[in-house]
């Protein structure tokens, strides 16, 4: 318009002429003539101007404070929860493995004033049909004979954020099930101290590197290792006074302690070691156990480890690219032809074996603790075209539950059932 207004003011002298072809360009581009406007449309037309400003004005305020998506979001829950790992994250098999003979030259592990960063965990709220499903897991252990006080469960909709609980508070062994714990203070630690991002890769590719057999192999030596390198202790040749080690074992457990996991202790590496020939715990692996009989054990509860596979499910846990590549590694192909020719296999007497014959309707996630006393798994269950999600802790204490192989896969058909059926 500037330009046609130039041409007005500077090209016609004639004032009539100039009148003219103004109105000629206003009626060209739609202008309206305002002695022919009635007052109702003038009233329509500011009307129009400021619903449009108004909605600019929302927009803009939209893209500037976008609102925070809820987590009862189904679309939020399929955006965040279930993604693949981005391609950026070095999944090779043959990069440098974790250098775990270098030492954090602080020499102080885990900082004794730093903290889990989800500080603030999400409280469910108890709802009844998720209370009578365990209510039904717990009839089911007390038929086939296993002891119910020694059997814990937390189960999660993740869509609704409500649970149903037995015993979830109950302190149990937890077998295997620190060495996710044990990972992410690694990952904390690693973004911490600005350590070089270490190599994963997955089982469809060897599963070689240390932080893979951690978790799909649930492998002591890799455990070992890791639990090295976040305390900055070793199991044998000490070059501190034992008081000095035994808090620096410790601080794994103050780690999460301050972040509200209340009484946790996963301070305790789990044996056989092979590679340090130590089929028992020795030493000062043997001292921090104390005298007493039964001595210090590891123990958490079974809302400790739910809690921890929902803070990584929904991308809290040390950062978003971290719990990725964490769900990256927790993630079970419930194909027989893949598990069954496996020595080790966290499937077959576990929630896994209970429904996976609904491999291509689910995604699966999971880490599992056993031994001859106690059966534990943490797991998550989306499926896919119902979008819909529960996280499941089981911890099953005594050796009824360590030689029972078949009650897990018989809940978690109940549960499956109850909760997508």
């Amino acid at each position: 318009m500037a330009v046609h207004k130039y041409f007005f003011k500077n090209n016609h002298k004639n004032q009539g002429e100039r009148q003219g072809l103004r109105r000629a360009y206003l009626a060209t581009n739609n202008y309206p003539n305002k002695k022919h406007l009635s007052r109702l449309a003038w009233t329509t037309i500011v009307m129009s101007v400021s619903l449009v400003l108004g909605l600019s004005g929302a927009a803009i305020l939209y893209f500037v404070f976008p609102p925070k998506p809820s987590l009862n979001n189904d679309r939020y829950l399929d955006n965040t929860i279930f993604r693949e790992p981005p391609n950026s994250i070095d999944l090779s098999p043959d990069s440098v493995d974790l250098n775990i003979t270098s030492r954090l030259e602080s020499r102080e592990g885990i900082n004794p004033n730093w903290v889990y960063n989800v500080t603030n965990p999400t409280h469910f709220k108890p709802n009844d049909n998720l209370q009578n499903i365990v209510n039904e897991v717990v009839y089911t252990a007390r038929m086939r004979g296993l002891p119910t006080n020694s059997l814990s469960i937390h189960l999660i909709d993740l869509n609704k954020q409500t649970e149903g609980t037995y015993q979830a508070d109950v302190f149990r062994y937890p077998a295997s099930i620190p060495k996710l714990f044990w990972l992410v203070a690694y990952y904390s630690l690693q973004a911490e101290r600005n350590i070089p991002p270490q190599p994963i890769d997955l089982p469809k590719m060897g599963c070689v590197t240390t932080i893979c057999k951690l978790i799909q192999k649930s492998d002591n030596e890799a455990a070992s290792r890791i639990v090295d390198f976040i305390t900055d202790t070793t199991s044998i040749s000490h070059t501190e006074d034992y008081q000095t080690w035994l808090n620096k074992r410790y601080s794994v457990n103050y780690f999460f302690q301050k972040s509200g996991y209340s009484g946790i202790n996963i301070s305790q590496k789990n044996f056989p070691i092979p590679y340090l020939g130590m089929n028992y715990p020795q030493g000062w692996d043997l001292r921090m156990r104390g005298d007493n009989q039964p001595p210090i054990r590891n123990q958490m509860t079974a809302r400790h480890a739910s809690r921890l596979m929902y803070e990584i499910a929904t991308y809290q846990a040390v950062s978003q690219t971290t719990s990725m590549q964490i769900m990256s590694l927790l993630k079970i192909d419930l194909n027989p032809q893949v598990w069954k020719p496996e020595e080790y296999d966290s499937v077959d007497g576990f929630l896994g074996k209970g429904i996976y014959q609904n491999r291509q309707k689910i995604d699966f996630y999971s880490k599992v603790g056993w031994t001859n006393d106690s059966r534990l798994e943490v797991a998550l269950i989306h499926h896919r075209s119902k979008n819909r999600a529960y996280i499941i802790s089981v911890f099953g204490d005594g050796a009824a539950y360590g030689e029972d192989w078949e009650f897990f896969p018989i809940i978690s058909r109940l549960v499956y059932e109850r909760m997508f059926e």
